[in-house]
């Protein structure tokens, strides 16, 4: 993701606490990250420093024009005004810099039978926030089309990341349908 996303200076759009913004630093990377929500950002500081967490939007980011090589953004993207979203990336983008949208799915083969269960769990929750891209088959509205990032393409990156129980908690409390639960159902997700 790095490496197309142009350079050595990168943005983390809608970093949330630092899930990618910290490999990337670990890699060497100069990243700034931009993240609207108090909670996710106090502990991206805590993760990358209160120098490179900004509070922001993607439709109104932080940062000077072509201030940054390129962008990355993991799974918050539907989040956005898409096409406000794309304007502000070419804005701050350098020319030459790309921007990559990760999405996270777990293949079906792949799927531990706590996923399903905490899915299950979820169910209601996951249609109302209605995320566009659960099934991998939707694009990033406002990228596609946009003259400041052509050609758009989609990549299928398989990885494994091993983890632990408290990584795993940690990565399900960050996501919006989880962290909005009252605490007792949070609990039991």
């Amino acid at each position: 993701a790095a490496a197309a996303g142009g350079g050595q200076r990168l943005l983390d759009l809608g970093a949330g606490t630092g899930r990618l913004a910290g490999p990337l630093l670990r890699k060497g990377f100069d990243v700034v990250a931009v993240e609207p929500l108090d909670a996710m950002r106090a502990i991206l500081t805590e993760h990358i420093g209160a120098e490179r967490a900004l509070a922001g939007r993607a439709e109104e980011l932080p940062l000077p024009d072509a201030s940054v090589d390129g962008a990355v953004c993991s799974d918050a993207w539907h989040w956005f005004d898409g096409a406000r979203a794309a304007d502000e990336l070419h804005r701050v983008v350098r020319p030459g810099g790309g921007v990559v949208v990760c999405v996270l799915r777990f293949p079906p083969e792949f799927r531990p039978a706590w996923v399903e269960e905490s899915e299950e769990l979820l169910r209601a929750r996951w249609e109302a926030v209605r995320h566009p891209y659960r099934d991998g088959t939707k694009r990033p509205d406002g990228l596609e089309g946009h003259p400041g990032f052509e050609p758009v393409e989609v990549r299928e990156v398989p990885f494994i990341d091993h983890s632990d129980r408290e990584r795993i908690v940690a990565h399900w409390n960050s996501m919006s349908a989880v962290a909005s639960l009252e605490p007792a159902e949070r609990t039991r997700v």
